[in-house]
Parts: C-alpha cells; sequence; structure tokens
C-alpha cells in the first residue's frame, strides 16, 4: 500500500480528498483499464478531471502565490515542491526520462457512444470495474485552444465564445484538445499541457501513467468508498 501522508490535500469534499504530486510510481505503460486495477492494488484510485483540474488550478495559484498548499498530514507544502509540481503540470519536467514530456496521464471519464460520461467507481471481487454513467455537462466546443480555467461540475472548459477577451483571460498555457468520444487525459509538453477526452483505451504508451487519490470519491457514500477501499467499517 503506498504511504499517502505526502498526497497533496484538493479539498474538493469532505472527507478531504488527497492527490498523489506526481504520477504514481509503476503507473506507466498500461492501458486505461489496467490502470485503474494497478491502483486499486495500491489503495488508491484515479483522479477525476474535475479532482485533476482542482488539483492543477490550486498547484498553479500556489505558485503564484495566491495561497499554501497543504500535505494530507497537515503540513505545508514548501515553495520549491510547489515551483516543481507546476513545472511538472505545464512543461517537460519531472516526467519519463528521455521522452520530452512532463505530467502525463490518464484521467478517470470516458466519453460512450452515447456521449455520456462514464467512470469508473470500484472493483469487484473478480477483478471487473465498477463503472457509472451520467450525462455529459455542455463543454466547450472549440479545439486547440487555450483554456481560461472555468470548470463545469465534472471538470471539464464550460462553453464560451473565443474572442479577444476569452482569450485575455488564459494564461496559463493549458490547452483543450476537445471533448470527443474516448478517455479523458492530460499530458504537459515542453511550452504547453494538453487537456482534453479522446484517447483509445487500449492505448499503452510508456510516457502515461495516472496520478493517485485517495479520500471519499464524488459517486459514493462513506460506508460505499470503505467497502471499495476494502477498509474497516
Amino acid at each position: 500500500m503506498i504511504d499517502t501522508r505526502r498526497f497533496v490535500q484538493v479539498g474538493a469534499k469532505e472527507p478531504e480528498i488527497s492527490i498523489s504530486p506526481y504520477e504514481i510510481a509503476g503507473s506507466h505503460s498500461m492501458d486505461y483499464e489496467a490502470t485503474h486495477r494497478f491502483l486499486f492494488k495500491q489503495g488508491v484510485y484515479m483522479p477525476t478531471p474535475k479532482i485533476f483540474t482542482s488539483f492543477l488550478t490550486n498547484v498553479l495559484e500556489a505558485n503564484d502565490g495566491e495561497r499554501h498548499l497543504y500535505y494530507a498530514e497537515g503540513t505545508r507544502v514548501s515553495d520549491s515542491d510547489v515551483s516543481d509540481m507546476a513545472r511538472h503540470l505545464t512543461s517537460a519536467h519531472l516526467g519519463v526520462p528521455g521522452w520530452g514530456v512532463g505530467a502525463s496521464n490518464w484521467l478517470n471519464a470516458r466519453i460512450t457512444e452515447q456521449d455520456e460520461l462514464e467512470k469508473v467507481v470500484g472493483i469487484d471481487n473478480f477483478g471487473n470495474l465498477i463503472k457509472v454513467t451520467t450525462k455529459l455537462e455542455p463543454v466547450l466546443e472549440a479545439i486547440g485552444v487555450p483554456i481560461n480555467f472555468n470548470f463545469n461540475s465534472q471538470g471539464f472548459p464550460k462553453p464560451a465564445i473565443i474572442n479577444n477577451h476569452y482569450l485575455a483571460s488564459c494564461n496559463r498555457n493549458v490547452y483543450f484538445c476537445g471533448a470527443e468520444k474516448g478517455v479523458a487525459g492530460y499530458t504537459a509538453f515542453s511550452k504547453r499541457a494538453v487537456f482534453g477526452c479522446g484517447s483509445s483505451p487500449e492505448i499503452v504508451d510508456a510516457r502515461v501513467g495516472s496520478f493517485g487519490c485517495t479520500g471519499q470519491g464524488e459517486f459514493e457514500t462513506e460506508a460505499d468508498y470503505k467497502l471499495r477501499m476494502r477498509l474497516p467499517q
């Protein structure tokens, strides 16, 4: 099991959700569903776009001096560690050596053929992933444009008219690559990061891993969470 005391508080929901500062060791080079199974065995779960974009926003705001970050154990994240995390999320910093990327990770969301949003919420005793689907909220339709960090409740950029006013509000160098049928993900390259949905769940890429989360998920009661994570009731 992973020691989650040095995970970073997200504050997305009570009880507190925390996320690993970087991708979980050993989570690379697996397809989407295999990555979920790997994370559950480690006692953590894959972040949804909602959790990840909250984390991303918090890290970038902390790097700009607008807030402080705290580990799950309650101690403050140092300025140097915040800087490393911000660079990892927005450039080719501290990524898989030799691949020219920083953060590169699956996110727990798949747009189905019925244009619904599917998320994995657990794993049964036979190793089958437990999935739920919800209606997909309206999403920014433009592709290849920077995002202004105005996200809907599912963690995707809200619809917007792309004009000079919108572009002036985008100062984080993170770009949206669309919400197409497929799995969501995030990758930071040397000069920009891209976020969107549309990857095949069967892709296996040495660059791609996953962050890990702990804390009650978005679709369950506390009792459901304890059962899913095999915790005492």
